[in-house]
């Protein structure tokens, strides 16, 4: 019973945990209905005013990789790795809007399978 009881708390902690990350939640863009207008890909980030998020402000985006070495049959630890930046345009309390700034460049970073800012990337 007591094992459960453990199991329960460490599976609340670690889950509590995880969703104190600020990260982006969702991406939406708008569509082009002719040519010259401009695309705006929003970044929709699961923080706002509370951790002191304010508009005008560039931020870091980060990616957590998992890895896996076959060798120790274990993993050595998570990758962080820088993926680009993104600049707040829109901030409320539990909330905040940014929009692409820039993306760094891979030549001397590690690879990614994407190189773009996605849902689940950490705000440094």
């Amino acid at each position: 019973m007591s094992r459960v009881i453990l199991f329960v708390l460490v599976f609340w902690s670690v889950s509590a945990f995880a969703q104190s990350d600020t990260a982006i939640f969702e991406v939406r863009q708008n569509l082009s209905m002719g040519d010259g207008e401009k695309v705006y890909k929003d970044y929709y980030i699961n923080s706002g005013v509370e951790k002191g998020l304010r508009s005008g402000m560039v931020v870091t985006v980060r990616r957590r990789i998992n890895l896996y070495d076959p060798f120790q049959n274990g993993s050595p630890g998570d990758l962080l790795v820088d993926v680009g930046r993104l600049k707040i345009i829109h901030v409320q309390q539990g909330l905040s809007v940014a929009r692409l700034y820039d993306l760094f460049d891979r030549a001397d970073r590690p690879n990614l399978d994407y190189n773009f800012m996605m849902i689940g990337d950490r705000i440094d």
